[in-house]
């Protein structure tokens, strides 16, 4: 379930990813739910979503998670 207070994407493998995501009926209920793509390969998992909110970023600073 999409986060109201955060953002929401979806990064596919591949565009043969997102293809097959659209041929079985899932890209269009997934955007409905709000996730949009990103793009494709690593990118939210590892970071790569933007900065993240300052108290997350006070908790790694100061707690180192």
């Amino acid at each position: 379930m999409p986060n109201p207070g955060g953002e929401d994407s979806l990064t596919p493998g591949s565009p043969a990813a997102v293809q097959r995501l659209a041929h079985v009926g899932l890209r269009a209920d997934l955007e409905t739910l709000g996730f949009g793509i990103a793009g494709h390969g690593c990118a939210t998992c590892i970071g790569n979503a933007g900065p993240l909110l300052p108290a997350v970023a006070d908790g790694v600073e100061t707690r180192g998670r």
